[in-house]
């Protein structure tokens, strides 16, 4: 998953969700040395890329930052990507995720998490609780139930 905006043109923004295909290191280098790009086939793009038999690849090479600390200029090399097999409900914050499979544990739960969790999901029905729970332990605001009224009252 991107964790920046590379290209918003082409649609490589934060939370872009793709397969890492490939690695690339400088010659006769592996791991552990620095690696020099990576190959990713992302989710539904179809914008310009690196064209397969079968794949449309994006190289996504590190991005060089630097910073002042004190006197000194410091700066790292970095692939903005996270490995997105899952993440927490507090990391999800502020992405725009397609689909997402919520464990809702009885100790854990939260009204604020639950919220939290759903808001950044595109749709509510790409959302999958993995357990159950009673909707009557949800305690909803006053202000939600008097939108809801007022939606209803205009069949919105």
């Amino acid at each position: 998953m991107l964790r920046t905006n590379l290209w918003i043109k082409a649609d490589l923004v934060n939370s872009s969700v793709g397969t890492i295909q490939e690695i690339i290191f400088k010659e006769n280098q592996s791991p552990p040395s620095l690696l020099i790009a990576i190959l990713i086939e992302f989710d539904n793009y179809f914008n310009p890329a690196i064209i397969t038999e079968d794949k449309r690849l994006v190289l996504i090479s590190l991005i060089k930052y630097s910073w002042k600390e004190k006197r000194e200029t410091c700066s790292c090399l970095q692939v903005f990507i996270y490995l997105a097999w899952i993440i927490t409900i507090h990391k999800s914050q502020e992405l725009i995720l397609q689909k997402i499979m919520l464990d809702l544990e009885k100790n854990k739960f939260t009204t604020k998490l639950l919220f939290v969790a759903i808001s950044w999901v595109c749709a509510l029905w790409n959302t999958l609780f993995r357990s159950s729970f009673y909707l009557k332990d949800c305690n909803v605001s006053k202000l939600a139930r008097d939108f809801k009224r007022e939606r209803l009252k205009k069949n919105i």
